[in-house]
């Protein structure tokens, strides 16, 4: 609330917006032969709000992006994300309930190249409970169901069919404040998957991570969870699967470049039948050199590697790799905005013809606010 850039009493707002690759796509519909290009650009909008009633809290988050592609319309789209959640604290317990929506046409994830609308949407609720002066807790629920469009059809699946789901998700946190920068956090979380129409998908999972959260003014800012994950199908004709997961976003500055880290490792649901799901492992790492006050430029290398579980499939080792190769050159007005010009190269690697692809993208970036 005290850093929200407009102040009306008890309400606070933060407007940002963006203007991101307003420039050429050689490669739309991640086509393996004669691939289609067309100029294309997002401007995504946001809004986040926090109102103030006596001792209560509502934070809202509001989004939308309106895409547009030049040439094929059937892939403009407008988009859109909110998120709120209300709490209430009392003494040292704070209750709280939370919703989502979530509705566009981009693509999900790595695995799935058409743009079709999905639909998702979240209710969750729990507490947090300062258990001592660096300690808490927090104990919560969550339900989140998704939908995707009736008849949409990728590669010979019907979307609908293999990925509508709802899953019930019960998390249980510990956090103790170790350094006014660092807090070691533990995780334990139970969730149920129920596929409406693909009843033989659906599973249960158990998963236990610890990392630390670290301040923006800490040496290394950001988050890292590492632990493991039991994934057990309820009706026998999944695999199960029992190994580690983890996230990790962080960033540093050494000298004049910014070093950014998102790493993750995690269980997907794929949209085959025949290759259930996947372990996706991957991690991208972005230099930003800061030149002078206003310019800098920037480099960024990924890779992501796509293991499936395939007991039914002819191919029952596949693993599809991502690569992502690019940069760019940036110029900041002030401290809220920023215009980069940038240029990155896709390449999608799997033993099945149909989805080893390149795709290209140069264009423009407009950013304020974030």
């Amino acid at each position: 609330m005290s850093a929200a850039r407009i102040r009306l009493g008890p309400l606070g707002i933060t407007p940002s917006i963006a203007l991101t690759n307003a420039g050429v796509d050689s490669n739309v519909f991640y086509e393996v032969e004669n691939p289609r290009q067309d100029v294309t650009f997002t401007v995504s909008p946001q809004a986040d709000t926090w109102f103030r009633a006596g001792p209560s809290r509502l934070a809202t988050t509001i989004r939308s992006d309106l895409v547009y592609f030049h040439r094929y319309a059937s892939e403009r789209s407008v988009d859109w994300d909110a998120r709120t959640r209300f709490e209430v604290p009392v003494n040292r317990v704070r209750p709280w309930v939370g919703a989502s929506f979530a509705e566009g046409r981009q693509r999900v994830g790595y695995e799935i190249d058409l743009r079709t609308r999905r639909l998702v949407r979240g209710l969750s609720a729990g507490t947090d409970v300062r258990a001592a002066g660096s300690t808490r807790i927090t104990l919560g629920a969550e339900r989140t169901t998704t939908r995707y469009d009736e008849g949409a059809q990728f590669l010979g699946s019907n979307l609908a069919d293999a990925l509508d789901q709802q899953r019930d998700r019960v998390t249980a946190q510990y956090e103790q404040d170790l350094t006014p920068l660092t807090t070691f956090v533990v995780q334990a979380s139970g969730a149920r998957d129920a596929f409406s129409r693909s009843p033989e998908r659906n599973a249960e999972s158990l998963q236990v991570v610890a990392g630390f959260d670290l301040s923006r003014f800490a040496l290394i800012a950001g988050q890292v969870r590492v632990g493991y994950q039991r994934f057990n199908p309820t009706t026998g004709q999944l695999s199960a699967y029992r190994g580690v997961v983890g996230n990790a976003g962080v960033s540093t500055v050494v000298g004049r470049v910014l070093v950014a880290l998102d790493a993750t490792r995690d269980l997907n649901y794929s949209f085959e039948t025949i290759y259930p799901y996947y372990i996706l492992t991957g991690a991208t790492l972005t230099l930003t050199p800061r030149l002078t006050e206003h310019w800098d430029v920037q480099a960024r290398a990924g890779l992501q590697r796509l293991a499936y579980d395939g007991r039914f499939a002819p191919v029952q080792d596949r693993v599809d790799r991502v690569d992502l190769l690019g940069g760019g050159v940036g110029y900041r007005i002030g401290r809220e905005m920023r215009i980069g010009v940038n240029f990155y190269q896709e390449r999608r690697r799997s033993p099945l013809l149909t989805r080893d692809y390149v795709a290209y993208r140069a264009g423009t970036t407009v950013t304020y606010g974030r």
